[in-house]
């Protein structure tokens, strides 16, 4: 879990990141939605997005990076010159989550007076190998704003994916079904979500 972990087209990846200090990236309803707005412009038309999270100080993301021939063709459409390697995704990928969160800083700071780096250095980001560290990491994002005591149930905080799910909500944000397949269907993911809220067992990292 460092910079240097590679965004590889086909992989599942946790994807994290948090303010600098005790600052805060979302202060109102309003900047939750503009996040959101933004990483629909940068990062979506990259990945899968399977679950999220926003919480005040930091967030979180599972998502599915596109094929190579999906990355490939965006990479040529953005930059018509340059010759296609595949070295290149990784580095798209982490400049459009560069470009999400330098957009988002900009207009944060402007709307609310203030100067200077939101978020921490670099961006986190960690491979999802397994099934379990999957079903576990999604378990993880959904119970992340119950574990920093910002409500007592999962259903409450607005700004996460959990609900969507659990209404079986249409969403343009996210791809349901790569996530229920891991899951077995919606009543088995609900069932994996009614456990008792351990995040030790689970992934913690934040």
């Amino acid at each position: 879990m460092d910079q240097y972990v590679p965004l590889i087209p086909g992989q599942d990846f946790h994807v994290f990141h948090r303010a600098v200090g005790s600052e805060r990236l979302f202060v109102e309803t309003d900047n939750y939605h503009y996040f959101l707005k933004r990483y629909t412009h940068y990062i979506v038309p990259f990945v899968h997005t399977l679950a999220y999270c926003l919480l005040p100080n930091h967030f979180h993301f599972v998502v599915r990076i596109k094929s190579e021939e999906e990355i490939a063709d965006l990479y040529r459409k953005k930059f018509p010159f340059r010759e296609w390697k595949t070295e290149r995704a990784s580095q798209l990928l982490i400049k459009q989550w560069s470009n999400l969160m330098n957009s988002y800083a900009k207009s944060f700071n402007k709307k609310y007076n203030r100067k200077g780096s939101l978020f921490m250095d670099y961006l986190k980001r960690v491979p999802i190998e397994t099934e379990a560290q999957f079903c576990g990491t999604i378990f993880y994002t959904h119970t992340n704003p119950v574990h920093h005591e910002y409500c007592n149930s999962m259903s409450e905080w607005r700004f996460s994916s959990f609900n969507a799910y659990q209404q079986l909500s249409s969403s343009t944000l996210l791809s349901q079904n790569l996530v229920l397949d891991y899951f077995d269907g919606i009543d088995q993911f609900k069932k994996y979500h009614e456990q008792p809220i351990n995040l030790k067992n689970a992934v913690e990292v934040e």
